[in-house]
C-alpha cells in the first residue's frame, strides 16, 4: 500500500508531507484553539510542533491537506499502524478552524460512525497523553 499517495477531492488536495512544509503547517497549527481539547494541548508552540512535525516525516505516512483554490496548507493527516496490506490507521489529523465543520468535518472528542445517503462518516477516537486511542479505532477495508 502505497502510504504517501496524492489525493484529489472536489476542494481539498492530499500530498506527501516534506521538511519544507514546517512554516507553513506551523502557522497553520498555531492557533491554540485547535489544541484546546486535545491531549497536547500546547502543541500550538514551536518547540513541541517540532516534535509533531518530526514525528509525522519520520513515519513515512504524512500527508500535508491543502485547499484546491488556495493552495495554501491548511492541516495534516497521516497513515500509521499499518500491518501487512489488509489494514491501516488513519489519524493526527487536523485542520484550521477555517475548515471546521459544513463539508470539511473536524476530528473532536466525539467518536462513532454514521451511514449517510451511501457514505460511511467515521470520527476516529482521540488519543491520549501517551498517544494510544481513547477508543478502539475503527478498521475497514480499502478496495
Amino acid at each position: 500500500m502505497e502510504l504517501q499517495p496524492v489525493l484529489h477531492g472536489p476542494r481539498l488536495y492530499l500530498r506527501p508531507l516534506k521538511a519544507a512544509d514546517f512554516d507553513a503547517l506551523f502557522a497553520a497549527a498555531s492557533d491554540p484553539l485547535i489544541w484546546e481539547q486535545h491531549p497536547a494541548s500546547n502543541r500550538h508552540e514551536r518547540k513541541i510542533f517540532e516534535q509533531f512535525f518530526d514525528r509525522a516525516l519520520k513515519s513515512r505516512g504524512a500527508l500535508a491537506i491543502l485547499d484546491k483554490t488556495t493552495q495554501k496548507i491548511i492541516g495534516t493527516s497521516r497513515y500509521y499502524d499499518v500491518e501487512g496490506t489488509d489494514s491501516v490507521c488513519i489519524g493526527f489529523t487536523f485542520l484550521t478552524r477555517d475548515y471546521w465543520g459544513g463539508t470539511y468535518g473536524h476530528v473532536h472528542s466525539g467518536h462513532g460512525r454514521v451511514e449517510r445517503d451511501g457514505t460511511t462518516f467515521i470520527n476516529a477516537s482521540v488519543m491520549n497523553e501517551s498517544y494510544k486511542p481513547e477508543w478502539k479505532p475503527y478498521v475497514f477495508d480499502l478496495d
